[in-house]
């Protein structure tokens, strides 16, 4: 039998990369040889149309056509980069050797407290405006003042509170002028 593939002895610049990639029937071959070329580069190195164009005899949309080819068999996914006021400002692509999967990792999900732009400009929601220092800065109570938490009331709201509370209120305005 004679040899029909020939390799490169003393690999010194040589990649390995996953045979279902180069095997996947669902890809062109241009998909494929593009996947290759992706997969050969550093983990650090950033996919740019521009430089695929100039690399390559494809033009811009032509590129843009590989590139979603990659992302519909899940070979490619495009990451929005988002500034800190939540605005879209490009974003980059991760090359993956064998299609991704849509199931997200569990072991140890990224999950970020939620955030608004300006957090001044919701409402507040706090009902106990008295003892809220916030709310009330120059407000002084004296101990005999202050609202003392009723612990038998199991979540109800006692009928003579709110007369009590517009009372204390009442009391505080006019200690203010």
């Amino acid at each position: 039998m004679t040899r029909t593939i020939h390799r490169v002895s003393g690999r010194k610049r040589w990649v390995t990369i996953d045979q279902r990639a180069i095997e996947d029937a669902r890809l062109s071959w241009a998909a494929r040889g593009l996947l290759v070329y992706l997969l050969s580069k550093p983990d650090d190195w950033q996919v740019r149309v521009k430089d695929l164009q100039k690399r390559g005899d494809l033009g811009r949309d032509g590129i843009y056509r590989l590139l979603a080819l990659l992302r519909r068999f899940h070979y490619l996914r495009y990451e929005k980069n988002r500034t800190r006021d939540g605005r879209v400002r490009g974003g980059s692509y991760a090359v993956y050797e064998v299609p991704y999967t849509d199931t997200p990792e569990t072991a140890f999900p990224d999950t970020a407290p939620p955030g608004t732009v300006k957090p001044e400009a919701l409402p507040t929601t706090d009902i106990n405006l008295v003892n809220n220092k916030q709310l009330l800065p120059n407000t002084q109570l004296e101990p005999a003042q202050q609202i003392q938490p009723d612990l038998h009331f199991e979540g109800r709201v006692p009928e003579d509170f709110w007369a009590e509370f517009q009372e204390l209120i009442t009391d505080l305005t006019a200690n203010k002028s």
